[in-house]
């Protein structure tokens, strides 16, 4: 990429304004491309300026400095696109912008306070052209990461208009307060968003925000000290899974139809390996293994990467794989089947969860089935490893979690508080057996 200069038409004048420019990627434009120009703040004499060579005619000393601030603007401008593309980040205006102040003499060093809402519309406006690193490996955002961030921008907003109509201003990158921080996280509760939803909008919000720190935008110290964990997780929030009878249920239900029996056919399996949904969907015969009578599923997780080995055992688990396994769906085609077979099986007991209203995660109380999907059963079956006393290692061998916390706050269960309290009970119960029984008092 090159950085280009051209005169601004002034006919009634005896020069013309000099600007830059450079040709970008736009997708939405039929040519693919767009033009990003500024001023550059030179005026050049008319029949002066030398379009091939891309700098004025003659060799006067007025001539000569104008043709050097020239030059200094490209190597200003190469030395900053290298910048950008270290950071993984699109050229845009505002890189022209700060080329052209820095040979200016401006101080470019002196970081802007900007509001955030106006950072978010432009991330989102350059998400396209953004890339994450990992190592020397570089990729663009994956879809679904990016419409997770146009839904809290989206909701940040909301936020704000709401909060602009009280008197408030709009918050910024460099004076927000943890005061400003915990008022967005009220709202959300408020609006009754289940407690693991605000964290995950909490991540999200740091994310974003980490972006503007490397763009060497100055940024409020508060925004490092609101992490996702810094709210109180709401203790009576239903973990769901699928208990023995449920199970059962489910087993027994009669006459289903052949999209449902597949369905339950992949349920079997999926409860015996907990996998997430993604990789439950990529399993074929390869994934398969067969040692005598031994069975064994294995696959490479997609999230992480990793071999992942599970003895088949359950009687049911082990009819799929030996009977031609199953027809693959779409994730939300699976969930979608998961609520009318445990309908059909009669999942009719009413529980509080969450689920999706208006676009949306709330709490409410509605019958068990209307809550079933892949994050339940793949809840169920690490839950059911753990009741059966299967030490946490090898139940991270299943999930993949790369922290015991994660899989703790997956399943609601705590060892370390659950071990607490039990060696609390035994220490109890045999002070209780020693106990000598209370004397009356003298008179």
């Amino acid at each position: 990429m090159k950085l280009l200069f051209r005169l601004e038409n002034r006919t009634k004048q005896s020069s013309h304004p000099l600007s830059c420019y450079i040709n970008v990627e736009d997708t939405s434009k039929k040519s693919g491309r767009a033009q990003i120009t500024f001023p550059v703040g030179i005026s050049i004499p008319k029949g002066k300026w030398n379009i091939n060579a891309g700098q004025v005619r003659g060799n006067s000393h007025k001539t000569r400095v104008i043709n050097l601030r020239i030059e200094n603007l490209k190597k200003m401008f190469s030395e900053e696109l290298l910048n950008y593309h270290k950071k993984g980040l699109r050229p845009d205006k505002s890189m022209l912008v700060r080329v052209v102040n820095k040979s200016q003499g401006i101080d470019i060093d002196q970081k802007p306070n900007v509001n955030v809402r106006d950072y978010l519309a432009d991330f989102l406006d350059g998400i396209d052209g953004r890339i994450i690193k990992s190592g020397k490996k570089s990729k663009p955002y994956a879809e679904n990461t990016k419409k997770t961030y146009r839904s809290f921008v989206k909701l940040f907003n909301e936020w704000e208009d709401l909060r602009s109509k009280k008197g408030f201003s709009y918050l910024t990158l460099k004076y927000t307060t943890q005061q400003d921080l915990k008022s967005f996280t009220d709202y959300l509760k408020k609006e009754r968003y289940r407690q693991s939803t605000i964290d995950k909008r909490v991540k999200v919000f740091k994310a974003i925000i980490g972006k503007a720190e490397k763009e060497d935008i100055e940024v409020s110290s508060a925004f490092k000290r609101f992490e996702a964990g810094a709210t109180d997780r709401d203790e009576n929030e239903e973990i769901i899974y699928l208990t023995e009878d449920d199970i059962s249920k489910i087993q027994s239900v009669k006459d289903l139809p052949n999209y449902l029996e597949n369905t339950r056919r992949i349920v079997y399996l999926h409860l015996e390996v907990g996998q997430r949904v993604g990789d439950m969907m990529a399993i074929t015969e390869e994934n398969i293994i067969r040692n005598g009578e031994q069975v064994t599923f294995t696959i490479i997780n997609e999230k992480t990467g990793k071999e992942v080995r599970i003895p088949i055992l359950n009687k049911f688990a082990l009819e799929v794989v030996n009977t031609g396994l199953f027809k693959t769906m779409k994730p939300q085609v699976y969930n979608r089947f998961l609520k009318e077979l445990g309908k059909r099986a009669g999942l009719n007991n009413e529980i509080e969860g969450s689920l999706k209203v208006k676009g949306r995660n709330i709490k409410v109380k509605a019958k068990k089935f209307k809550f079933l999907t892949s994050h339940v059963l793949r809840r169920t079956c690490l839950t059911r490893l753990y009741q059966e006393g299967i030490p946490e290692y090898y139940i991270m061998l299943v999930s993949r979690h790369a922290k015991s916390e994660t899989l703790h706050s997956y399943i609601g269960r705590n060892p370390d508080i659950e071990r607490e309290e039990q060696l609390l009970r035994e220490f109890l119960e045999n002070a209780e057996k020693k106990k000598a029984p209370l004397k009356g008092n003298k008179s």
